[in-house]
């Protein structure tokens, strides 16, 4: 009776109700009995509203693009559906996708990466040449690492037993945090739109680079000069099609120097 009476007025419980119910599947049949009790938006109602703030939010990633240095990290996204009788027009099926994520680096100015920080590569040896140095850390890289999780099996003691910390150091910081490569700081992470792209392929790869870059980010060529290197990073099959990706590009500028 309170959702009902409200609805008039404002939305945003409905609004809400309605992300929630689609977050959990709830079928259309659902949707219109629950929007006829005022509970919630209807189905159709509800997928505008997710469009409109999936929008809302593209331009916010759009507008950081402009400003600061990020890197990209995607992964495919297999679904299989299934059918509860199958016909002509509705049979079972499997559809791969892909989803990305774009996190803004930490402590890297905008265009600190600029695009001939490192010379192009003109030739690849089909021969990995290291040793066991190369596999093995160093005595001094294991003496970081075992102070870092010190450092964290410490901080989680003093997060349980806050008394303990008070007493122990007197309100000073405990463990020293230079130890850590990277200060202490929140992540920021923002969902891209998924793309109904197979990314299994060098094809694939290269459309969703295309897709990300050029139609989601809307980053031209001066865009991307300004912004500099933009690390993409996934799975050791994104990696690998990656590396590919960017050989066949080297073999093509070698026969084709315009292109």
């Amino acid at each position: 009776m309170l959702a009902q009476s409200r609805s008039e007025h404002s939305s945003k419980f409905q609004t809400t109700m309605c992300i929630y119910l689609l977050a959990c599947g709830a079928s259309r049949t659902q949707f219109d009995v629950l929007n006829h009790a005022g509970f919630t938006l209807s189905y159709t109602a509800a997928v505008r509203k997710i469009k409109a703030l999936g929008q809302e939010r593209l331009l916010e990633i759009i507008g950081l693009t402009g400003t600061r240095a990020f890197m990209i990290i995607w992964d495919n996204l297999n679904i299989a559906f299934r059918v509860g009788e199958q016909w002509k027009a509705s049979k079972d099926h499997f559809d791969n996708g892909t989803t990305a994520n774009l996190i803004p680096l930490f402590d890297v100015d905008f265009g600190g990466l600029p695009l001939d920080l490192k010379p192009p590569r003109d030739s690849q040896k089909p021969i990995i040449d290291f040793d066991a140095t190369d596999m093995l850390p160093t005595l001094q890289q294991v003496k970081d690492i075992e102070e870092a999780q010190l450092w964290h099996i410490e901080d989680i003691l003093f997060d349980a037993f806050p008394d303990l910390l008070r007493k122990r150091f007197k309100g000073q910081i405990h463990p020293p945090r230079d130890i850590l490569p990277i200060p202490v700081h929140k992540t920021e992470q923002y969902p891209l739109p998924a793309m109904h792209i197979d990314e299994s392929s060098l094809e694939g790869t290269l459309k969703v680079l295309d897709n990300i870059i050029t139609k989601t980010l809307k980053l031209s060529g001066e865009g991307l000069e300004k912004h500099g290197v933009i690390l993409c990073a996934g799975d050791q099959l994104t990696m690998s099609l990656l590396d590919k990706v960017q050989w066949s590009c080297v073999v093509i500028h070698l026969h084709h120097p315009a292109v």
